[in-house]
């Protein structure tokens, strides 16, 4: 029996419908959550040489520390934030904790443990189905 004729079985046919959910729900992503998702968050470039960006800015709290905080330059609705050392000294002490930018919560497309199970492969998988034009057209020029 040729491989295109073989019966299919129950678990590519289980595969096919998870694919096909995950695909409906990558759908919904605003292209700023795909691009973030799949190539990772564009944080501000911190580079003392330059004025500071304005995705990033810092609060002085009442300990003498400051909150940093960072937002995603892709407008993705994604910051990060993490306090300083003790005097403003910064440090890699603390971890950064994660939240979404108040009045953009509708841009970001959560993933609940009751919805279909998507993996980042099917993120790729989208977002160069949306690339495929662009990057055949550079191939054929280069």
């Amino acid at each position: 029996m040729s491989e295109s004729n073989r019966p299919v079985t129950g678990a590519e046919l289980a595969e096919g419908q998870r694919s096909r959910a995950a695909k409906k729900k990558i759908a919904e992503f605003p292209i700023e959550e795909l691009l973030c998702r799949t190539r990772g968050h564009k944080w501000p470039d911190l580079d003392p040489r330059k004025p500071l960006p304005k995705s990033f800015s810092a609060r002085l709290q009442g300990n003498g520390t400051f909150m940093m905080i960072e937002t995603c330059e892709r407008k993705c609705a994604k910051f990060r934030y993490r306090l300083s050392g003790a005097g403003g000294v910064f440090s890699n002490v603390g971890q950064w904790q994660y939240g979404l930018v108040k009045g953009q919560e509708k841009n970001w497309v959560v993933l609940d443990e009751a919805g279909p199970e998507v993996f980042k492969s099917d993120m790729h998988e989208a977002l160069y189905d949306q690339l495929a034009d662009a990057v055949r057209r550079m191939a054929r020029h280069a």
